[in-house]
């Protein structure tokens, strides 16, 4: 495994992921939350904010799922993947649930959906790109 198999995997995945969000957010179910969060919902969204959390999620991906795991059959990544996503969505979602007077249930369940999904496709992209690189 050579940096240039990382470093393409790693932008694989991070395309991915922003790709995925942008068809979710800007086309399905952006009025969904929209709907939901009300008034909590900025009309535009923090660009610096956004760009961090996909250039670190990406990175995790790889870091902790993608590369330790590119021996393995594609579904296992995919499995963990996933896993990571629902840890890491659950931990925005449960924690906004929590602190924020308003947060709305149904959003929990259907980010937290989401975000495993997400990260099983973005995370197994990455991994198809790793092991074709290698």
């Amino acid at each position: 495994m050579n940096f240039i198999s990382y470093l393409v995997s790693y932008f694989g995945i991070l395309v991915s992921m922003m790709a995925l969000d942008g068809i979710w957010l800007g086309l399905l179910m952006g009025k969904f939350y929209k709907n939901e969060f009300g008034i909590l919902m900025r009309g535009t969204p923090v660009w610096w904010a956004a760009i961090l959390f996909y250039i670190f999620y990406a990175a995790g991906l790889l870091i902790l799922i993608v590369a330790p795991h590119a021996g393995e059959a594609w579904w296992h990544v995919a499995l963990y993947a996933a896993l990571l996503g629902f840890i890491a969505y659950m931990t925005f979602d449960l924690t906004g649930l929590a602190i924020i007077r308003a947060f709305p249930v149904k959003t929990v369940i259907v980010d937290i959906a989401w975000g495993t999904v997400a990260s099983g496709i973005a995370g197994t992209a990455g991994y198809f790109i790793f092991n074709a690189i290698k």
